[in-house]
Parts: structure tokens; sequence; C-alpha cells
């Protein structure tokens, strides 16, 4: 394959949970922190679902389809996301359920021409489209999903080249999208998640779970926690929850992605500001600041 084809790679810790029924819509938009009613068709963002206190309980993308919406999320708690969605269901229309038939594929690389071969949009980050069952979705300059049957999408990337699942993972971390496995749930505002500069939340809708303590949080002050990204040496073994330490030994934040690469490491965690500008380590590994996307690029 020439250069500008992307490569693909199989998303085999991304679960999709299916959301259908007359009521999906007006359910999903009492449950998200976005206005989904006025969501164009022509778009998949990130969504949060909160607890009462504005803790994120999943930070999900959200995928229209014709009679049914898709909820991407990771695989190690989606039962168990779905399962507890099923409870706020009370008498409406909807059928919550894991999508098994449902696959989901990255794409890193590529030209614009290499992506328009998949169909994959030239527009900004959420815009998808949707062609033969399969939802082509953009989520950012240099990343990709495609959504759809096993068989159909094997058939779509036939004769691109495979990536490894780490390039996908480090093209998400630099886009500040972190992942709410198993063990994170419930434990970080809206805010300390960046999901306002992730296009993750509506401050114009009405009430959904958690809506209160995040427009106090937003009209009000701001969070003295963020999530921020890092380099770190490669081969420095780090899982989620991994406290990050100052100087003087303090957890001064923790680990909410990793990701490893050849001679690349990086990782985003959710760090004390005013720690963060100065040295901090994980495992005893000196961490170095760099910039996301809504950032100065000079950061450190």
């Amino acid at each position: 394959m020439p250069n500008s084809s992307p490569r693909y790679c199989q998303r085999a810790d991304t679960a999709i949970i299916e959301v259908a029924g007359g009521d999906a819509r007006s359910f999903l938009h009492a449950q998200l922190s976005l206005a989904v009613p006025a969501l164009p068709w022509s778009t998949a963002p990130l969504a949060g679902w909160h607890d009462p206190k504005g803790r994120v309980r999943a930070l999900f993308r959200l995928v229209p389809r014709a009679r049914s919406w898709l909820l991407m999320a990771p695989r190690d708690n989606a039962e168990a996301l779905a399962a507890k969605m099923r409870m706020f269901v009370l008498r409406s229309d909807v059928q919550i359920s894991p999508a098994a038939d449902v696959a989901v594929l990255g794409v890193v690389g590529g030209t614009a021409d290499g992506l328009a071969r998949l169909g994959i949009p030239s527009g900004g980050a959420s815009a998808m489209t949707e062609a033969d069952g399969i939802c082509r979705l953009r989520a950012g300059p240099e990343l990709a999903f495609l959504v759809g049957p096993g068989d159909a999408l094997s058939e779509l990337v036939a004769g691109c080249d495979r990536a490894p699942a780490a390039l996908v993972d480090l093209a998400e971390i630099e886009l500040g999208i972190a992942t709410i496995s198993a063990g994170l749930e419930d434990r970080f505002v809206a805010q300390m998640l960046n999901l306002e500069q992730l296009g993750a939340i509506s401050f114009d809708k009405g009430c959904y779970p958690g809506q209160e303590v995040i427009a106090r949080i937003h009209n009000l002050g701001s969070v003295k926690r963020r999530v921020q990204r890092f380099a770190v040496e490669p081969g420095t073994r780090i899982e989620p929850g991994a406290p990050v330490h100052d100087t003087a030994d303090s957890v001064v934040g923790e680990v909410v992605r990793t990701a490893e690469y050849g001679e690349r490491c990086e990782l985003l965690a959710v760090v004390e500001l005013d720690a963060a500008l100065g040295p901090i380590c994980v495992n005893g590994k000196r961490l170095t600041r760099r910039a996301l996307p809504w950032e100065d690029s000079d950061a450190r």
C-alpha cells in the first residue's frame, strides 16, 4: 500500500452499548451531558454520564443510527454500565444492551485521499458519515473510528496495513481523551477530565444527573485538579490509578490512561495544577509535560 493509506487496528478493549426504542433519544438527553435532540446526525461527539455529585460514571462516544444510538465504552465495564443505565429506564420505551455484533476499528494516519477511500469524513473532530451499515467518524486530525459489523469492516479495510493498538491509544492521549475504565468511575467531576474542552458538556440544556454541580463549577470557579498530558521514560510499567508524587513524596494526582509504543510512552493524569508546574513523577520516573490541543504548544 502507498504511504497515503491509513493503518487500522481492532479495538478489542472497546465495546458497544446499544440504546434503542421510541424513547431512546429523550432518555439519553435526560441522562447525558449533551443536548441530544439538538445533535446533527452527521456528528458522533463525546458525552459524559455523571452521578448526582457531578462525578463521571462514563465517558461515551455517542454514535447516532437510524433506529438506535451506539455508545462506545471500555469493554471492562460496559456490561456494568449497561446494567446501571437500565435502572433509570423506568416505564420508558428504551432497550439497553451490549451490541455483540458490532465491532470497532481504530484508524491512524493517512492522507486525505487515503482516508476518503475508506469514506472517513474530512470535517473536524466528531464528524461522522454512515453508509452500508458502517459508521465512519473522525476523532481528530490523525485518528478515526469505523463502527459496524465485523465482516463488513474487514472487507472495507482489506489491503490496508495494520497498526499497533498502542498507536490509537497514543492518538487519543494526544487529544486529551481519558478512559474511565473499571475502578475509575465516580472519581472525578467533569471539569477534572476537561469535558468542557472536549465538547462533551452542554451548559445550555436542562437537568441531567450532576448538572447542578457541573454548572456551579462552570459559573463560580474552577477545579484545582485537571487531566494533563505527560511523557515518561519508556519501559516504565504504569497502570491506571497509579499515584503521581511531587518531590516531597506527596500524592498530587493519579494516572487515568497510559500507552507505549517504541520509544514513546505517554499518559494522562489528573494532577493538582500547582504541582504540575514543578517536578513530579510516577513509579519514580520523572514526568515531562506535553501540551493538549487547547493549550499553548510550548506547555511543559
